[in-house]
């Protein structure tokens, strides 16, 4: 009974030790990039974006994007250094190319070409 105690008790350990950060492998960009983000800016939580895997935007709280300039929100990615945003309506466009400054599994630091950096946390 003692062992079996043991054995139990070495189990949980060994599995509220492990990390889900322990198996990411950052890979590309664009497969990092799909999902929910908290963005913030010097300080300031600005708002939610999601990625979405067909290239949609979902920005309601306007982090990234102004929705003045259009409700139909993409992006695009260029490699592992840059994210295009492309907020467009009927009658005009606007995009928007954020340099990648490093990104991992569940972070990603953009220049927002004014030297101020926004980073992208996972939801």
């Amino acid at each position: 009974m003692k062992h079996l105690l043991y054995l139990f008790l070495f189990a949980s350990v060994a599995l509220t030790s492990c990390d889900k950060d322990d198996d990411c492998n950052a890979g590309t960009l664009s497969s990092v990039i799909v999902g929910r983000w908290d963005v913030t800016a010097l300080g300031v939580i600005l708002g939610e974006v999601e990625f979405e895997s067909n290239g949609n935007l979902i920005d309601n709280s306007e982090a990234l994007v102004d929705s003045k300039v259009g409700d139909d929100l993409s992006y695009t990615v260029s490699g592992n250094t840059s994210i295009t945003l492309r907020a467009e309506d009927a009658t005009s466009f606007q995009e928007d190319t954020y340099t990648v400054t490093e990104f991992d599994c569940d972070e990603v630091k953009v220049d927002t070409g004014l030297g101020i950096i926004a980073t992208l946390k996972r939801k």
